[in-house]
């Protein structure tokens, strides 16, 4: 895997990153308020080669990746740098494309900066009058006119720019093959405008995601600089929590980009559904970050005085120029679902590669094998993303051939499989509905083990871990505690060398097939509670252990816990006395650590689009209505978002990156979406999907009641979004210290 800049697209960030942080500063902006233009800056950028960073070094282009483009343009949206990059870039590689004489001819001019070149968003045949980007500064504006791209020329009189929300310098277009030059017709024609138009999203995604991280930057000064109540607002979760949420979103601007780069490169059979994926995420994402962004500045926010408005107002602007974006949400539902082809740009070689290597795929293809000649029908029923799939046969089978763990060493029951190859086999284990919450906690409390247990607690849990035949549960909440653990109040009280534990835990979810469980006590109330608290691995069959089956809406069994006197030795204590805290937070360090909590979700959005291509409504296809493939645009984006979002923590733990609140967008991501665009389609679907037995519609009801457990185990959303605004935005602890 790679997911990081070549040096060659490192210095073209660091090069324009400072070029834009001198020359499009505050004040400049401002000045340029009236046309939206820049004229000196432009010059700069002419010189610096940048609108030909696409085109063909045989025409005087750099030759450069689409990569390449994106990392300038992506600068360029942070400063809000009032130049028609994104329009000139685009209609230079067009131009290089076709190749004719009259295309060279004004390619040349656009590099010489003799001239400026936009084109128009649509056809003409959708309709013949269109506001295009830089329409007002351009000398000439490219169109597709039925088969013929036509370049049509200003007519040489100064162009008034109408005020616009986003002091851009946009203007209305009449496309009229007539009036303009023939650069190509037939469908070469075609092609070449619908892959320049392509490549545009992605420029405008880029540009987008740049604008929502200044912005949210901004936001974030002020939230550490402004008070109320006697303390900084960004302690305020009602602050910070959304901007947290925002953003998650930008980081999914970002992966997605990379992702549909490397879709797109190696030509992948879903490819043509990335662009609009990326293109229509990013402007979501930026309807939704700058008004937060505003928000948080409360009345100052609003006063043209500060720099937030600029980017709120060019932001949405940005984001409008194509038109309804849910239209493009739809576009996504139809390449993907439907078959809609469509041409893609050709990206150049990016240096990005998602792919978890050769290795990896090795052990998916062993994997699968072993799933092949275990899942006989006897395990049926136990086909479930759940505690309720474990059942004890297949999970010892797994352990006899290094499943388990299989990160572990040979030497301890696993495979010594790298990151990515224990990405490839968690892969392979939900593929085939074979559940890895058992794995999960008890793969976590092995680590605990390890690292605070006695020689005799390691001697005598380990193995049979390692075997498949014990099993971790966690017994860390209490019923009025919720997330706040260490507010236990299950007592242990020291009498010789054992312990008397008396309390009671909720959400024991395993403890009704578990060996052992990881007890949180507390052990001298007179103490802060961050400090007078200490872990156990306590055995689940000592007398005084009860167990109390609670059913939840996902139909997923959890348990209350009850402890009675129990006596357990010194032997099974983790850790220092009256110290759970250092034990407890590489406990959640490691819980924590991220991953996707909504696989389920493309397996709902699939079973919704098949049921849409054979449902008919209305004497139609439930497919053909734009509301319902918007809908399913949707959730395919929000899931192949989270995708990426964790395909980078592996590449984190590939590269040795310790970034903790990679884990929380990922998890607080993948879960949320899961459960709102699962919300989404159990409506679009309707009663069709309220039926909890069904072989096509089953992924749906189940997924979305899964959702809502997802959004709590493993820290609930909100811990996560705390961690985000406090790890990733740098603002203040928004929770009590203790």
């Amino acid at each position: 895997m790679n997911l990081e800049l070549t040096e060659e697209q490192s210095q073209l960030a660091s090069t324009f990153s400072r070029l834009f942080s001198k020359e499009s500063t505050s004040e400049r902006i401002r000045t340029a308020e009236l046309s939206g233009y820049d004229q000196s800056l432009w010059r700069q950028l002419v010189e610096l080669g940048a609108p030909g960073i696409r085109v063909a070094e045989a025409h005087g282009g750099a030759g450069m990746s689409l990569r390449s483009i994106i990392v300038i343009c992506e600068q360029a949206g942070h400063y809000i740098a009032p130049v028609p990059l994104v329009e000139c870039a685009a209609a230079a590689k067009l131009l290089s494309d076709l190749g004719s004489t009259i295309a060279i001819e004004w390619l040349d001019k656009i590099l010489d900066g003799s001239a400026i070149v936009s084109f128009a968003l649509h056809p003409a045949a959708y309709a013949a009058h269109q506001v295009v980007p830089s329409g007002a500064i351009a000398d000439a504006v490219i169109a597709l006119d039925g088969e013929s791209l036509v370049l049509l020329l200003a007519d040489g009189s100064p162009t008034e720019i109408p005020d616009n929300l986003g002091s851009m310098p946009i203007s209305n277009w009449q496309l009229t093959s007539d009036a303009g030059l023939i650069l190509a017709t037939g469908q070469d024609a075609v092609d070449a405008y619908q892959a320049v138009r392509e490549e545009w999203k992605f420029l405008v995604a880029a540009q987008l995601k740049g604008m929502c991280d200044r912005a949210l930057s901004y936001a974030a000064e002020y939230c550490n600089e402004r008070e109320a109540f006697g303390v900084k607002i960004g302690t305020f979760q009602g602050l910070s929590h959304p901007l947290a949420e925002c953003a998650s979103a930008v980081a999914g601007i970002d992966m997605l980009l990379q992702y549909s780069l490397w879709k797109l490169e190696h030509s992948h059979d879903d490819a043509t559904a990335f662009p609009a994926m990326a293109y229509w995420w990013a402007t979501e994402t930026t309807c939704q970050t700058m008004p937060w962004c505003i928000q948080v500045f409360g009345g100052l926010g609003v006063c043209e005085e500060h720099d937030i408005q600029l980017y709120a107002r060019r932001g949405i602007a940005l984001a409008s120029l194509l038109g309804d974006r849910q239209r493009e949400a739809a576009e996504i539902a139809s390449r993907y679902w439907g078959g809609k082809a469509c041409v893609l740009p050709a990206t150049g070689e990016t240096a990005i590669d998602f792919d978890l290597g050769a290795t990896a795929q090795a052990m998916r293809e062993r994997t699968q094998q072993v799933f092949d000649q275990l899942l006989s029908s006897k395990y049926d029923d136990y086909r479930s993303h759940s505690w309720d799939g474990y059942h004890p046969d297949l999970y010892q089978a797994l352990a006899q051939e290094k499943l388990l763990f299989p990160e572990w060493p040979e030497e301890y029951g696993g495979l010594g499989a790298s990151r990515a190859e224990l990405s490839a086999i968690m892969d392979t284990f939900f593929e085939n509905r074979v559940t890895i919450y058992p794995q999960g906690t008890t793969r976590v409390s092995a680590e605990m083990i390890l690292k605070f247990g006695s020689e005799q607690l390691k001697g005598e849990a380990l193995p049979s871990i390692a075997n498949g035949t014990a099993i971790v549960c966690f017994g860390l909440t209490e019923p009025a505690g919720g997330s706040d653990v260490f507010a236990a109040k299950t007592k242990a009280v020291k009498q010789g060398d054992k312990w008397i534990i008396n309390g009671q835990k909720m959400y024991t979810s395993g403890a009704n097939v578990a060996k052992y469980v990881l007890l949180l006590t507390n052990t001298d109330p007179d103490l802060p509670k961050h400090v007078g608290k200490t872990m156990f691995l306590v055995p689940m069959d000592l007398p005084g252990v009860e167990v109390h089956r609670v059913n939840t809406i996902s139909g997923d069994r959890t348990n209350m816990t009850y402890y009675a006197d129990v006596e357990v030795s010194d032997e099974y204590r983790l850790g220092e006395v009256n110290n759970a805290a250092h034990v407890l937070g590489y406990m959640l360090s490691l819980e924590q650590s991220g991953g996707s909590m909504g696989r389920e979700l493309i397996d709902m959005a699939n079973q919704a689009a098949q049921w849409a291509l054979s449902t008919s409504q209305d004497g139609q296809l439930a497919f053909d209505n734009p509301l319902t493939r918007a809908r399913l645009g949707s959730a395919l984006t929000h899931y192949y978002v989270g995708e990426a979002l964790a395909l980078r923590l592996v590449h984190d733990e590939i590269k040795g990156f310790d970034i903790r609140h990679h884990g929380s967008i990922c998890k607080s991501f993948t879960s949320e979406a899961c459960k709102k665009c699962g919300a989404e389609l159990l409506n679009m679907v309707g009663p069709d999907a309220l039926f909890s037995a069904t072989d096509t519609l089953d992924a749906i009801e189940s997924g979305w009641r899964a959702s809502l457990a997802a959004c709590i185990y493993a820290g609930t959303t909100q811990v996560h979004r705390s961690i985000i605004a406090e790890k990733g935005l740098g603002l203040p602890r928004s929770r009590p210290a203790g």
